[in-house]
């Protein structure tokens, strides 16, 4: 919004002025700005829903852990261990079957293979972590 004035000048030369309120048209970077922050907001609304529904798994996770054997539980952290793994696997085959990613993996393979770039105890220092 703009406030501006708006003078009148009647046929008798006399001026009169009023406070005038103009709408200014909203530019599409507003525009895009607003949806992103729709979509932010409703992106952490899911997320607190999924923090929520988590810990009341945990909890009766721990629950059901509570009253297990030791030899049962240590088939729970087994079975559990299994599929942290497999959710890993899926995760890189998801990766590697994104041919940009691929492509990229390859590209890195091969600087490797030529002796292009540098080596980790060169980089870490300047990690951030």
């Amino acid at each position: 919004m703009r406030f501006s004035k708006l003078i009148h000048i009647t046929g008798h030369g006399a001026t009169r002025s009023e406070n005038v309120i103009e709408e200014e048209p909203m530019s599409l970077d507003v525009r895009k700005i607003a949806k992103e922050s729709k979509q932010v907001s409703i992106m952490h609304a899911r997320l607190s829903i999924m923090a929520s529904r988590r810990k009341q798994i945990q909890e009766r996770l721990e629950a059901v852990l509570a009253t297990l054997s030791i030899t049962k539980l240590a088939q729970v952290a087994d079975f559990a261990e299994y599929l942290k793994s497999r959710e890993e696997w899926q995760a890189t085959v998801e990766l590697m079957n994104d041919p940009a990613m691929r492509g990229d993996v390859e590209e890195g393979r091969a600087q490797a293979a030529r002796g292009d770039g540098r080596t980790w105890r060169e980089i870490q220092p300047r990690v951030r972590g």
